[in-house]
């Protein structure tokens, strides 16, 4: 028998919205069917890890280095660095996967 992917993701969010209501009736835990999808996928909730303030001894180690390296023709730049100067004192709370 041939199962379209229609039919195949209809019943794995029916399968998900029955955990979740389970959920509430055996336990008297509100957990939404996105919640249960996570967990099954392997994602876990936690704190993201905010990346450190440059300090002062920082802060002067790469001016100084910029200054000795005036020509950036012979760099490859790439904006993968993420550098706060200044916290706000958010936090934000991700989906992580774990063991795989």
């Amino acid at each position: 028998m041939k199962c379209s992917r229609i039919a195949v993701n209809r019943f794995k969010e029916t399968v998900r919205n029955d955990l979740a209501s389970d959920m509430w009736k055996s336990h008297k835990i509100k957990v939404t069917p996105r919640t249960v999808r996570n967990y099954q996928a392997n994602l876990h909730g936690g704190r993201a890890r905010h990346n450190r303030l440059l300090s002062e001894h920082h802060k002067k180690f790469w001016l100084k280095w910029a200054k000795e390296h005036v020509n950036w023709a012979k760099f490859i730049w790439s904006d993968e660095s993420n550098i706060e100067q200044v916290h706000y004192g958010y936090q934000t709370v991700t989906w992580m996967n774990f063991g795989r």
